[in-house]
């Protein structure tokens, strides 16, 4: 015997939406936590929490543009990821990944040897569990990170 249940939106008692399926079949998650942010303003020295200015969305509200910190809004697996441009300056240059004040050893570095001043790229992307109410976010250690070309970016979503 099989069953089937045929609606087009689920809702939680105070009627918000938390799943929808179109016409097409697709399954679409509305309240799902996701967000992008950009740095567009202020290069960001060595010491500093690299905090992106600029939200280009942030569904559930759950990124800070004053701390540059993603807060976890429900325990889950979360893929996050940041692309920066460092400064045109010889030497290493390096941003670490923190989740609540705590280095946890993921980090993106690139160097150039003395003498090559030139802009450098550095990624970092990865699936990471966060408890509801943990923060994450980067700080860079070496170098400075660009900030006006709106080149560096922060991205996460709840995967599962």
């Amino acid at each position: 015997m099989s069953s089937i249940l045929k609606v087009d939106t689920i809702q939680n008692t105070a009627g918000t939406t938390g799943l929808t399926i179109d016409s097409s079949g697709r399954v679409l998650q509305p309240a799902k936590p996701c967000f992008t942010a950009t740095l567009t303003s202020g290069d960001i020295s060595a010491t500093n929490d690299l905090v992106f200015n600029n939200e280009v969305f942030d569904i559930g509200g759950n990124y800070s543009t004053s701390t540059g910190k993603f807060t976890a809004p429900i325990t889950g697996i979360y893929w996050l990821a940041w692309n920066i441009t460092f400064n045109a300056q010889s030497g290493n240059k390096h941003i670490e990944i923190y989740v609540n004040s705590s280095d946890i050893s993921v980090q993106a570095l690139s160097g150039m040897p003395s003498g090559d001043n030139e802009y450098q790229s550095a990624a970092i992307s990865f699936a990471y569990q966060l408890t509801a109410n943990d923060t994450i976010y980067a700080k860079v250690i070496g170098g400075a990170v660009e900030g006006a070309s709106g080149r560096c970016s922060f991205s996460g979503y709840l995967l599962a």
